[in-house]
């Protein structure tokens, strides 16, 4: 099973694929293929452009999306 991890932060989205055993746990620690896009996110335009574009460039079929989800503390409650 192929799964895909996003990282998308405030400058760039970081992209992986990992690979799984058939047990379910990742094959091995580094990713099979990996990216980063940088953008201005002043530009929605271009960053939406620029996810579609890296989604197109995927090397295979991925069974699975995960995100990173960072919790920015009691300042942004």
């Amino acid at each position: 099973m192929a799964i895909l991890v996003l990282n998308a932060g405030s400058s760039n989205i970081k992209a992986s694929i990992f690979q799984t055993e058939k047990n379910g746990q990742i094959a091995q620690s580094d990713p099979i293929w990996s990216t980063k896009v940088n953008w201005q996110k002043s530009d929605l335009d271009d960053c939406q452009r620029q996810i579609q574009d890296l989604l197109k460039s995927l090397p295979c079929k991925v069974d699975v999306v995960a995100h990173r989800i960072v919790h920015g503390g009691n300042k942004h409650d």
